[in-house]
């Protein structure tokens, strides 16, 4: 007898959800086990990275820089698993599982400090670059999955923050304006528990600080 061998299939659908499902007997031997799995979800990360071919990809391309095309495909093999974040492998750059480094960086491109700095800057100006900030400060460096991409998909948060046009501190400046505007007071302070709320007198002229 071979194994795992299917004596009857049932098919299943479920009226709900449309998912279809089979209802499967199997003949085994008693020290034989079963196991189901779908090779579609298969954990095994790919060991090639995605690249965008469209034509609006190539004109892209065909504005980049020499020092911008060089960076690119420098950090290339170094995008986490559908996060796009440079992590490092700890063998040939940074340590293993943590973001890359500026100096691991200018390890792999090759490049001048300064070098790396304009070229940097001018990617993040054509939305192909960004960073991953906590506690005000940069943690870690993002490739935008539009133009390359080392997963199945993009995942649609990471695209929307590329994509995105808002800009929370300029969103939370107009709306500080508004209140502003409407008589409250934004430098008001609610007191934790009882008594009266702490208020801090702002000049007239005073400014905004920008960042």
């Amino acid at each position: 007898m071979n194994k795992f061998v299917v004596v009857a299939s049932e098919k299943k659908v479920n009226q709900e959800t449309g998912e279809i499902t089979y209802l499967d007997t199997i003949e085994r031997r008693p020290q034989e086990l079963i196991n189901v799995w779908d090779p579609r979800r298969k954990i095994q990360r790919t060991k090639h990275i995605k690249r965008r071919s469209s034509i609006e990809a190539r004109k892209l391309m065909l504005e980049l820089t020499l020092n911008e095309r060089a960076f690119l495909f420098a950090v290339e093999p170094y995008l986490q698993w559908e996060t796009n974040v440079l992590i490092g492998d700890g063998v040939t750059a940074g340590k293993k599982d943590q973001p890359l480094l500026w100096k691991d960086i200018d390890k792999l491109t090759r490049m001048e400090r300064h070098t790396r700095k304009a070229t940097v800057e001018l990617l993040v100006e054509k939305n192909l670059v960004g960073y991953l900030e906590s506690q005000h400060k940069r943690k870690g460096i993002v490739i935008n999955p539009d133009l390359m991409l080392n997963g199945r998909l993009p995942s649609e948060s990471l695209r929307n923050v590329f994509f995105s046009s808002h800009d929370l501190d300029a969103d939370d400046k107009k709306e500080e304006e508004k209140e502003i505007e409407s008589g409250r007071n934004p430098t008001s302070i609610e007191p934790e528990s009882g008594g009266k709320p702490t208020t801090f007198k702002t000049p007239q002229n005073a400014g905004y600080i920008e960042d």
